[in-house]
């Protein structure tokens, strides 16, 4: 039991932490490059929650290393922002409902503007 903790009555493992620390790393970025491109006279785009690697292959039930692969061959929905791969989870259920295809969406690189807006 080395290697479990409890935190609220619920017992986490060391794999749990990691999804959480990364879950939080990815949320900070979005939120920091979202707070530093605000411009006042610029429209607010609403904003999408984006989960990272780590969470789409606890939600598509895979591995993460099976995510990345699927990704980098065009087969789940994924957006790229630099080196960073950004899902939108209700883009991974639409995914998910349709069977595992993704019709005419594709994977898209992200340009500044709309990554900023993440």
């Amino acid at each position: 039991m080395k290697n479990k903790l409890i935190i609220l009555d619920r017992e986490l493992t060391v794999e749990d932490l990691s999804f959480i620390v990364q879950n939080l790393a990815d949320r900070l970025s979005c939120l920091e490059s979202a707070n530093t491109s605000h411009h006042p006279l610029r429209e607010a785009e609403p904003i999408r929650r984006t989960i990272g690697p780590y969470e789409a292959a606890r939600m598509l039930g895979l591995s993460r290393s099976r995510v990345y692969v699927l990704s980098s061959q065009g087969k789940i929905p994924v957006h790229k922002v630099g080196n960073r791969l950004l899902f939108f989870p209700d883009d991974l259920e639409k995914y998910i409902r349709s069977g595992g295809s993704m019709g005419q969406q594709g994977n898209k690189i992200l340009n500044k503007k709309k990554a900023d807006a993440l």
